[in-house]
């Protein structure tokens, strides 16, 4: 019982302290709440340019392949080299050659295996008026491990 008595009269004095601290300081009782007219966080918040809009690149093609075809038939942004490449076997150049101006292409390649993969890749952009950036921005692109960025693909069919 005594304990108990003991814990409230330090409680007491405690709370006690906390308010003749309170009162004794020097601040005023009466403060200015009134709305501030320059938010001090409004120089704290950094500013941010929109993001520009991302231009879709552009769009490469390859007609259906067939286990045994010797030639890779496509489209493409005129006068791009490009090689073509078995992704299955890690991205291994099965053909190579340039977009002619019309935007087709056809390459002659190694023969091609059913149930492979074959895609298109990017061989040189020099005096293309490209960069490899400019090819990011389409759901066909994708930069695989082992391989490289591919800007098209396709299953081989077997016979």
């Amino acid at each position: 019982m005594r304990m108990k008595q003991f814990v409230r009269i330090l409680l007491w004095m405690f709370l006690l302290s906390i308010l003749l601290v309170g009162c004794n300081s020097d601040e005023s009782s009466t403060r200015d709440i009134s709305p501030l007219t320059d938010s001090p966080l409004v120089s704290t918040i950094p500013t941010t340019t929109p993001e520009p809009r991302l231009v879709r690149g552009p769009d490469f093609r390859i007609e259906q392949p067939v286990a045994g075809d010797t030639v890779v038939i496509g489209t493409g942004p005129a006068n791009i080299k490009i090689n073509i490449v078995d992704v299955s076997w890690g991205g291994a150049v099965i053909g190579a050659g340039t977009i002619n101006p019309d935007g087709t292409f056809t390459i002659d390649v190694t023969p091609i295996e059913g149930g492979n993969r074959v895609g298109v890749m990017l061989a040189d952009l020099n005096d293309s008026g490209y960069t490899n950036e400019d090819f990011r921005n389409n759901e066909n692109y994708q930069d695989l491990p082992m391989v490289g960025l591919l800007v098209y693909y396709v299953d081989v069919l077997t016979k």
